[in-house]
C-alpha cells in the first residue's frame, strides 16, 4: 500500500507541478500580449480557468491526505481516548460514504457535459468536470490509506 501512495503522490505531485507552470505560463502571456501588443489572445482565460479547476481538486486531495482540511475537535478532546480510533474510523467510513456519492454524481455530470463544447477552445465539456470522479477515487484510495494507518498506530 505505501509503494502506491507513493506513485500516487508522485504523480499528483507531478500534475500540480505542471498546472501550476501552465497557469503561470498561460497568464503571463496573456498579460505581456495584451499590454505590450494589445494583442489579447482568446482562449488564455479558459485554458487558465480550467487548469485552475484542476489544481484546486488536487490540492484539496492534498490537503486531505496531510489532514489539512478545516476540522472541528470540540468532541474529540473529550471522547475517552479509548473510544477515539473507533471515532477516527466512523468519520473516515462517512467520508468514504460521501465520497461514493461524489464519484457516482460525477460520473454523471461528466457524462451529461460530453454533449456540450467549450466555447473557445472547443473542448467537451466532460473533459473538464472528470476531475471530479477521479478526485473522489483519489480521496477515498487516501481515506482508506490513512484508516489503515490510524488503526496500525493506536494498536
Amino acid at each position: 500500500m505505501e509503494r502506491i501512495i507513493s506513485l500516487v503522490n508522485k504523480i499528483v505531485h507531478g500534475c500540480i507541478f505542471i498546472f501550476t507552470l501552465v497557469l503561470v505560463f498561460v497568464t503571463g502571456a496573456q498579460i505581456l500580449l495584451r499590454v505590450l501588443f494589445n494583442l489579447p489572445l482568446s482562449w488564455t482565460e479558459e485554458v487558465a480557468r480550467y487548469f485552475f479547476i484542476w489544481w484546486v481538486f488536487l490540492g484539496a486531495a492534498i490537503a486531505f491526505r496531510e489532514r489539512r482540511h478545516l476540522g472541528i475537535d470540540t468532541l474529540v478532546v473529550k471522547f475517552p481516548k479509548k473510544l477515539l480510533r473507533y471515532w477516527e474510523m466512523g468519520i473516515y467510513i462517512c467520508i468514504l460514504g460521501y465520497l461514493t456519492v461524489m464519484f457516482h454524481q460525477g460520473l454523471r455530470l461528466m457524462r451529461a457535459q460530453m454533449i456540450h463544447n467549450t466555447p473557445i477552445t472547443d473542448i467537451p465539456l466532460g473533459m473538464v468536470v472528470i476531475i471530479i470522479p477521479l478526485c473522489a477515487v483519489l480521496m477515498g484510495l487516501y481515506a482508506v490509506y490513512l484508516m489503515r494507518k490510524g488503526w496500525q498506530e493506536k494498536k
